[in-house]
């Protein structure tokens, strides 16, 4: 059972993946975040805008530097705008850098919000390391770096907390378009800091804390792939020298003392016999192979192959010659003044 699993190719190669994300997964998880910042104690804008935030988890070693790399995402923003008493909702994706906003059509004219949005994170450090960033920010959506320096008197085992505080900085503005021109209503603007930050924990010598392995499983992790790689490779190559591949015209290369088999010329197909899997022998080299038209005979050259036996043409009878097309002359790796060996398959 086992060696029909590794045999088969589309679950070697699940077992290939799987290892290969035991092994490794650790240093490509990252941690998230969704932070949603809110406006709620305004009498003409409520608003809920949401980010997330992606950290990798880098492997850190003592007096080595690493980059951490913080992506930020923009989410929904959820706003209602009020105004003369009615309440206007409205859904689009949180800004950064401004944005003009259509909120409703009136009767007096077109009610917009016109936004401006940055995006900041402080980051705060503690343990065995050094940050060469205290803050960072996003102009457009995307992915910032910090260096991490480890100190060279760090020891494996050693934690590192980085805790990272974004705060989402909006002006707001509420106005009426009349006509092409606009009349203001209200504008403010809010600095907008999540209340609990995000914290990474590194471990000195590994990866993400939460997702290092003992060395000694993974000492066994190690061997048990070797082990089923070389198997694998082993059992395919030597099923591969078992293979009869007929149904494509090759046949095993055994000698068959009790038939009787011929050396003969090879020469060219007429154009009718292209692509066909036939050879044209005469009635006296049928006689002695002990063959009749449509029998299956080895055609033994470089390499040998299975095909069809086909009466020659009435000009090459008592020439003792076969006639082959290039596709056949290719399969046993003879040229067109070559010489083939033909015999009888029991």
């Amino acid at each position: 059972m086992m060696r029909r699993f590794l045999l088969h190719k589309n679950k070697r190669m699940v077992l290939c993946i799987f290892i290969f994300l035991m092994l490794f997964l650790p240093y490509f998880m990252s941690e998230s975040s969704q932070c949603t910042f809110t406006i709620s104690d305004n009498q003409y804008l409520k608003a809920s805008f949401s980010a997330s935030f992606e950290c990798n988890t880098p492997k850190t070693k003592p007096g080595e530097s690493v980059s951490l790399k913080i992506t930020a995402r923009g989410g929904n923003a959820n706003i209602t705008a009020n105004y003369q008493g009615k309440s206007y909702p409205y859904t689009f994706n949180t800004p950064l850098g401004h944005q003009k906003v259509p909120i409703e059509e009136l009767f007096v004219g077109s009610l917009y919000l016109n936004i401006g949005g940055s995006l900041r994170a402080s980051i705060h450090v503690e343990g065995p390391v050094e940050v060469d960033k205290s803050s960072i920010s996003w102009s457009t959506w995307g992915t910032q770096e910090v260096t991490l320096s480890v100190s060279s008197e760090a020891m494996d085992g050693d934690e590192i907390h980085i805790d990272i505080t974004p705060s989402y900085i909006v002006t707001p503005s509420l106005f009426i378009e009349v006509m092409g021109r606009e009349q203001s209503i209200w504008s403010d603007s809010y600095t907008l800091s999540k209340s609990h930050p995000m914290t990474i924990t590194l471990v000195v010598g590994q990866g993400g804390s939460s997702l290092s392995l003992p060395e000694d499983i993974l000492m066994y992790i190690v061997v048990a792939v070797v082990a089923i790689i070389l198997l694998s490779i082993f059992f395919y190559a030597r099923s591969r020298r078992k293979e009869v591949t007929v149904a494509e015209g090759y046949a095993p290369q055994t000698q068959q003392r009790d038939v009787f088999s011929l050396e003969l010329p090879v020469h060219k197909a007429r154009r009718d016999d292209i692509g066909k899997n036939i050879i044209r022998l005469d009635k006296k080299t049928r006689e002695k192979l002990g063959v009749k038209k449509g029998d299956q005979v080895y055609v033994q050259g470089e390499t040998q192959i299975i095909t069809k036996v086909a009466p020659a043409h009435r000009e090459d009878i008592g020439k003792r010659i076969v006639r082959m097309n290039k596709r056949l002359r290719e399969k046993v790796g003879i040229p067109p003044s070559g010489r083939v060996t033909v015999r009888k398959v029991n």
